[in-house]
């Protein structure tokens, strides 16, 4: 499963800079595509969180805008994917492009979208 995880964000890191500029950053990818729990990722001061809830979903935020991973993404309505998606800084158009098995994966897997290419 690690290796179908790290094709898709390569895939998707390489379709959206293609395309025009932002892949969405997963809490543990590194740049060599070595994966580490979020545990093994040394201490910062953007590893202050807060629980959310958006859209009756709770929703674990780190200060840096990062959201853990959502457990039971598979059971959101398509109105909460959207607004989680929101939170993770995506754009509605790229939102309204994913498709809801998109959107899930993303949500599974956590992080946050950033800019990638100028």
């Amino acid at each position: 499963m690690g290796i179908k995880k790290n094709v898709l964000a390569i895939a998707l890191t390489l379709c959206l800079c293609m395309s025009g500029s932002t892949v969405f950053a997963e809490e543990n990818v590194k740049a060599s595509l070595d994966t580490a729990p979020l545990s093994q990722v040394s201490s910062t001061s953007s590893d202050a969180k807060e629980q959310k809830q958006i859209e009756g979903v709770n929703v674990v935020k780190y200060q840096d805008g990062r959201i853990e991973p959502i457990q039971n993404a598979n059971n959101l309505t398509s109105s909460q994917l959207n607004s989680v998606l929101r939170e993770m800084k995506f754009t509605a158009k790229e939102v309204n492009a994913f498709s809801d098995n998109l959107k899930r994966e993303i949500l599974a897997a956590g992080g946050v979208k950033v800019d990638y290419c100028q």
